[in-house]
């Protein structure tokens, strides 16, 4: 329109041609800059709301919690070392029940709670008190030289729970929740008064050390080959074994194994030759060609 009125105009000078054509110049920057200021605002804008958005999801997924270790083991949930049990789990009619079994010795709430390790090994008990499960930060347990006569199904929920002693006691029972206990390496129950054992046992994948010397087994729970990737110590000797389980020849990883004194065993000619090639092997069965 500019140019249209500046031809119809006669005897415009060059000055004014100028003047016009400065104007349409100055108009198209202004115009682009506003355009771009524009575009720049909206694109910020667009910037911040993905960076948010990324934020806010990053801020509120979780992390995934691992449930296998790195052998694709299951791994069970163990109660964090700060656990109050006062405030969760443990009553005070609880701690006194404990104190009671104890002969006595006064501990706090807080001292039940928060133990790791016990040893009442010849204190005269005669049972183990289903309180004892909520004690549930302990890690080593010592009842040795009582007169406990079960293990009570209760155990179970000492999760963490790596060693359990109860040798020299009468124990005739073990509960099969014993096998809920997988972080457990090593069981120590010997001359006791055990005739079997439950096949939950097949179910500590981290057992090192099962030890039922001097009780009264006649044969093993059958899936014992579940641990042959942990298993190095077995002490079965003094017994009254008649048979081993075939799945016993694939123990690999055994180290020592004491079989003497169980005269009524007869072993198969591949539990034979399995038990002629163990490293550490105190006695060979007399069934053995």
């Amino acid at each position: 329109m500019f140019l249209k009125i500046i031809s119809t105009r006669r005897g415009a000078s060059a000055t004014e041609y100028g003047l016009f054509v400065g104007l349409i110049a100055i108009a198209i920057l202004l115009t682009v800059t506003s355009t771009g200021q524009h575009i720049s605002t909206l694109f910020g804008v667009t910037a911040n709301a993905l960076n948010g958005t990324a934020s806010s999801q990053s801020s509120t997924t979780p992390a995934p919690v691992p449930t296998e270790d790195i052998n694709g083991i299951p791994v069970p949930v163990l109660p964090p070392q700060d656990e109050s049990c006062a405030k969760d789990n443990m009553s005070q009619a609880t701690a006194d029940i404990l104190n009671s079994w104890a002969g006595g010795e006064i501990r706090s709430i807080s001292d039940w709670c928060q133990l790791t390790s016990l040893n009442f090994s010849n204190r005269g008990l005669t049972y183990i008190p289903p309180e004892i499960g909520q004690v549930s930060l302990l890690r080593s347990l010592n009842l040795s030289d009582n007169q406990i006569t079960e293990i009570p199904k209760e155990i179970a929920y000492i999760s963490g729970l790596q060693g359990l002693i109860v040798q020299r006691n009468e124990i005739a029972t073990i509960a099969p929740e014993i096998g809920h206990l997988t972080w457990l390496r090593s069981i120590t129950l010997n001359n006791n008064n055990l005739s079997t054992v439950p096949s939950s046992l097949g179910s500590l994948i981290r057992i090192e050390t099962l030890d039922f010397a001097g009780n009264h087994l006649t044969t093993l729970f059958p899936d014992i080959d579940n641990l042959e990737q942990t298993l190095q110590n077995l002490h079965i000797e003094n017994n009254d074994l008649r048979s081993l389980p075939e799945a016993m020849t694939r123990l690999d990883n055994i180290s020592y194994l004491f079989l003497k004194n169980n005269p009524n065993l007869v072993v198969t000619d591949t539990q034979c030759a399995y038990l002629k090639r163990l490293p550490n092997l105190d006695e060979i069965p007399d069934s053995c060609s």
